[in-house]
């Protein structure tokens, strides 16, 4: 995985004349291989700080869609990539829209809410008519990072002796099971 990363995608990505087609093809492969999260991780962290291309959203999306458990330090890298575009004056392709979804989608969780401030930030300066609002809204879903769960939204183990109610089970009591013997 790391020679593939090393040897391939990485410098696929940083020549910036890698076509649409061979993109496509790529991330199939991507799509389809189990590789561990370290050496995605990496990877993901590393086309993340290069010099923006509509290739390397796709390879990002492409990482981002296989919902590895990231360190926080890359999620960090990852916020930073989508905010510097916040004072970026042309307009941004339909894949850095989808890259920021697919990253929010997956990763809202583990975003920090003053993080998740800067990227509405991104969002406003750079908007796109269908999938502006669905960012927005992803956005807004559940805790950030570093807050405690609010209501009752976390499970609880119900133990019968600490709900002050134990209960056994009765066999006696139990109802008669009807059996059909036709079958």
């Amino acid at each position: 995985p790391g020679a593939f990363y090393k040897g391939l995608l990485l410098p696929l990505c940083a020549s910036g004349n890698c076509t649409v087609r061979e993109a496509v093809i790529w991330s199939s492969l991507l799509a389809r291989v189990s590789i561990p999260v370290l050496h995605s991780s990496v990877a993901i962290m590393k086309i993340a700080e290069m010099p923006y291309s509509g290739v390397n959203s796709f390879f990002l999306s492409q990482l981002l869609n296989k919902k590895y458990a990231l360190p926080h330090r890359v999620i960090d890298t990852l916020v930073e990539h989508f905010v510097k575009f916040e004072n970026e004056d042309r307009a941004l392709p339909v894949v850095w829209h989808q890259a920021l979804l697919t990253f929010i989608q997956r990763y809202h969780f583990d975003i920090r809410a003053e993080d998740k401030q800067r990227l509405k930030g991104a969002i406003k300066a750079h908007h796109h008519y269908l999938l502006t609002s669905e960012i927005k809204r992803e956005i807004g879903l559940g805790r950030s990072r570093g807050e405690k769960p609010t209501g009752d939204t976390s499970m609880k183990i119900l133990d019968p002796m600490v709900l002050g109610t134990a209960s056994r089970e009765n066999p006696r009591e139990l109802p008669a099971v009807v059996m059909d013997e036709s079958i």
